[in-house]
């Protein structure tokens, strides 16, 4: 009968820690994958070198907060920074021509 208990205690504070590091990593927002292809990271840079100076920040200051997703269009290919869980602000979208990687579209200033 102890045996069991003890069990039962292990594998309570086994998951009581299992559910304390899933709760840590959900609220600081990380995210294990890229939300844009590859082959577009240039424009991807590009995007965040702009927004950068657009707004007066580090690069490295304002992707700590956020992180890059792609929205793909007929002729465009579109990115945005999402902002990551726990953050307020606003999010630029960036519009470039898919045949020639020219930017169509700039937002950078809600309006």
């Amino acid at each position: 009968m102890r045996i069991w208990w003890g069990a039962l205690v292990i594998a309570l504070g086994l998951s009581l820690v299992a559910n304390v590091v899933l709760v840590i990593g959900a609220l600081r927002g990380h995210h294990d994958s890229m939300g844009y292809l590859e082959m577009d990271a240039p424009l991807v840079q590009r995007m965040i070198t702009d927004y950068a100076k657009e707004v007066g920040a580090p690069t490295n200051d304002l992707m700590r907060s956020r992180f890059p997703i792609s929205i793909y269009l007929d002729d465009r290919k579109c990115f945005t920074l999402q902002l990551k869980k726990g953050y307020i602000g606003f999010q630029p979208v960036y519009c470039f021509r898919r045949s020639d990687d020219a930017l169509v579209y700039k937002r950078v200033r809600q309006m």
